[in-house]
């Protein structure tokens, strides 16, 4: 049993997906390899799952988010447990290359990484520019900030009044004409 510690933010499900396609069963039978990404526990505490279900197989390869508690019953059996690098330079040029996604450069690659991992298939896609999806990426998350729009305190009755005039008051303390004690903290 072999389990696989992937980064949180990931989506774990892309893990699973890409296991049961590399080792997929062939045409002699079905597979002897199980998968299973590792769920947190319940609300109440409990597993939501059987590691029963998947010790009953030959291998089984088992995706816990790194920093994630596992199931006894997984710890115990595991063979080895791997930390899986995520986005290091050969991943990012291995499906550059696979997808026909390039070129991409130094500078697009260390933003990649800091990217939220949901717009990953958006950015790759076959025969399209990567460099070019994470390019509109960036304008749309310098647009997201800019063009934000407030809406007016006045808008929210009693309680705008009232955050209107804590803004003024609070301004007012900053400058020094107005002490701490006298600022209404009640909202």
């Amino acid at each position: 049993m072999l389990v696989i510690t992937v980064p949180r933010g990931w989506p774990i499900d892309d893990f699973d997906y890409v296991a049961d396609l590399c080792l997929a069963s062939s045409a002699r039978g079905p597979s002897k390899i199980k998968t299973f990404c590792h769920p947190a526990r319940t609300k109440k505490g409990t597993w939501d799952f059987s590691p029963r279900t998947y010790l009953d197989a030959q291998k089984v390869i088992v995706f816990l988010p790194l920093g994630m508690e596992m199931h006894p019953e997984f710890e115990i059996s595991a063979d080895a447990v791997l930390d899986l690098e995520i986005l290091d330079d050969r991943h990012v040029d291995s499906l550059v290359r696979q997808l026909d996604a390039g070129p991409f450069s130094e500078e697009d690659k260390a933003q990649l990484r800091q990217q939220d991992p949901a717009f990953i298939d958006s950015i790759f896609r076959k025969g399209r520019s990567a460099a070019t999806a994470l390019g509109k990426l960036r304008s749309i998350s310098t647009k997201s900030f800019t063009t934000r729009r407030l809406v007016p305190l006045a808008s929210y009755g009693e309680a705008g009044a009232w955050g209107l005039k804590f803004k003024n008051d609070l301004q007012r303390w900053r400058a020094g004409q107005l002490d701490w004690s006298e600022l209404d903290k009640g909202c």
